[in-house]
């Protein structure tokens, strides 16, 4: 049973735990700097509570207080990119799909 709770995914409020507990890097768990570093590009203060939260979060896990998400911005040409690149994918699929029904039904 332990073993599940360990192999289970963390959530989000245990990584910020766990962030917050992370030890001076002269201890034995210095190795932990590298995910410390990741998570804190992740952490911002509420501006309800000033308690820190993570970027994607839409309201507050300690005051509830709603927050707009500063994660995960790409910029509008960089999307329309993206949006042409999968209808151009999905148009040859289905050209693909099309020629490889009609080779197989006149088989």
């Amino acid at each position: 049973m332990d073993e599940q709770k360990e192999n289970a995914p963390k959530s989000d409020g245990d990584i910020i735990s766990e962030y917050r507990s992370a030890q001076p890097d002269d201890s034995p768990a210095a190795p932990k700097k590298k995910r410390k570093r990741g998570i804190e590009r992740h952490l911002y203060p509420c501006p309800h509570c000033g308690e820190l939260m993570l970027d994607h979060f839409t309201e507050c896990p300690h005051c509830g207080g709603e927050v707009k998400p500063r994660g995960y911005h790409v910029d509008e040409q960089k999307r329309k990119k993206i949006v042409r690149a999968f209808e151009i994918a999905g148009a040859v699929l289905s050209v693909a799909l099309v020629v490889l029904v009609a080779v197989l039904t006149n088989i």
